[in-house]
């Protein structure tokens, strides 16, 4: 390499042959970089150049150097030029590698055959599913207000939300449910995928797991029952609605969405006793939301009736007392299925006690109040409700007033969407429950005791078509409260 003029640059080693007394051309060194410490062949001629050994010459300095460009053809053309420069001045380009034979240098490079592509597998397709059933199990049967138990499952798809069926459980449950998946997209094999589904209740995470296996061929698919990971919150409760997010990961791809599906679920205190009328589990859960005890049950759950503006829960009608006057419902299922939603005292008593029994109370009991047991059967005497204006008295004692003129009805206590029920009656229907009074009809009470209860509510008593006893100069009872259940005297 004692002849080889070198130049070192970020390419590394670029040579060229000093012939005698030739002068390198100015700017040799950057021309041709990337062709490093080559070698010079000893056969190669120095006179002055023709085309062909120009050819030749550039053709072997280029494969020696390995030239890669996108513009092969140009960059060919200036090799050439610099390569006629360099052999006029007497400076012959250099290259790596043994001198090959002229004919074997400017022979076409052969070209390989096309390498032919495997054949491509066919794209694995996994599946995709989305929840379109959900069907609670170990729930209490909510019956939808005299038209029968809601249907089962509870949850499709194909329903409108007001449609769905709602839930009851005991509070502090674990909730079974198993859901029916759509499969949206078949896998090409089959395959395993899981589902979870997570819901917050109160601020505690719920969350049902379980895995199926989705064929090609699969349309539905069952899972099996999945229980909550959780129990639900230890307390009354209301959860609308409570929201299941649900997730897919067929054959360990990733989770993805499934769907969302929303229930509507009660949480009773205790396990119902009678039947889960759904306007009854609903106001008293609502009324009752996050208690735990049966005093503070009953106590909430009667705070609505204060309102007189309770509501049926499946079709949206007013509850009412004696609205119209001619009612005839005396129970709870008559009160729920009639048109006008109208009821008398027997029906309200009952109402607020099979309220409690969803929620396992049973110690509340019906209480009738009379003038005397004799007197309702006979039909002889009543008593007169607030409010009354007694007037000079007409008529020897004790029926001293007669009734219309000596004593005027006034406007009197408001009963459930109904601002003047009938104001006297031969008996009334209220509820007992630890000791303490309460009267559905007219939304009052917790009365401490029957005196109480009297005093607010009671203005005289009747028979026939004469009047007595104004309560405001007799302060004695005027009238027995009897329990139903014990037939004892209160």
């Amino acid at each position: 390499m004692g002849n080889v003029w070198q130049v070192v640059d970020a390419y590394g080693d670029v040579g060229f042959v000093r012939a005698a007394g030739a002068v390198l051309p100015e700017g040799a060194e950057p021309i041709e970089p990337h062709l490093a410490a080559l070698e010079v062949p000893a056969w190669f001629p120095s006179e002055e150049p023709d085309r062909e050994r120009v050819d030749l010459l550039s053709e072997l300095c280029a494969a020696g150097a390995g030239i890669v460009s996108l513009d092969a053809a140009r960059e060919l053309d200036l090799l050439r030029e610099r390569v006629a420069e360099l052999l006029r001045t007497g400076c012959i380009l250099a290259f790596r590698g043994p001198p090959p034979r002229a004919p074997e240098a400017r022979r076409p490079l052969e070209v390989p055959p096309p390498v032919q592509p495997s054949p491509k597998a066919p794209d694995v397709v996994h599946a995709l599913v989305g929840v379109i059933q959900v069907d609670f199990t170990a729930n209490h049967a909510v019956e939808r207000d005299s038209l029968g138990n809601f249907a089962s499952p509870e949850w499709l798809s194909t329903r409108q939300a007001a449609d769905q069926s709602p839930v009851c459980y005991v509070r502090g449950a674990r909730v079974p449910l198993a859901v029916v998946l759509r499969v949206l997209r078949p896998p090409t094999g089959t395959e395993s995928v899981q589902l979870r589904g997570r819901a917050m209740a109160g601020g505690v995470t719920l969350e049902w797991t379980c895995t199926v296996s989705v064929s090609p061929g699969s349309v539905d698919v069952s899972t099996p029952s999945m229980t909550s990971s959780a129990p639900l919150p230890n307390v009354v409760a209301c959860y609308d609605p409570l929201t299941i997010a649900w997730e897919a990961n067929a054959a360990g791809t990733g989770w993805v969405g499934a769907g969302t599906t929303a229930h509507l679920v009660y949480a009773v205190l205790g396990a119902p006793a009678g039947t889960v009328h759904w306007t009854l589990v609903d106001i008293s859960c609502r009324a009752a939301q996050g208690e735990t005890t049966e005093g503070r049950v009953v106590s909430q759950s009667f705070a609505p009736f204060a309102t007189r503006a309770l509501t049926r829960k499946r079709d949206g009608v007013g509850l009412t007392y004696w609205n119209p006057n001619t009612t005839t419902c005396t129970n709870t299922r008559l009160l729920l299925a009639s048109a006008d939603g109208s009821g008398q005292c027997g029906s309200w008593a009952e109402f607020f006690i099979d309220m409690l029994k969803v929620h396992g109370i049973t110690s509340a009991d019906k209480v009738v109040v009379v003038v005397t047991v004799p007197a309702w059967t006979s039909g002889s005497q009543g008593f007169l409700v607030k409010n009354w204006q007694w007037n000079a008295a007409t008529q020897p004692a004790p029926w001293t007033h007669r009734m219309w003129t000596d004593v005027v009805n006034l406007p009197g206590i408001p009963g459930q969407r109904n601002p003047e029920p009938p104001p006297a009656f031969f008996n009334h229907f209220i509820v007992v429950h630890g000791g303490q009074l309460y009267d559905p009809s007219y939304g009052g009470g917790p009365f401490a005791d029957a005196a109480t209860w009297e005093t607010g509510a009671i203005d005289g008593l009747f028979a026939a078509a004469l009047a007595g006893y104004p309560k405001s100069s007799n302060p004695q009872a005027l009238v027995q409260l009897w329990n139903m259940r014990t037939n004892a005297r209160i």
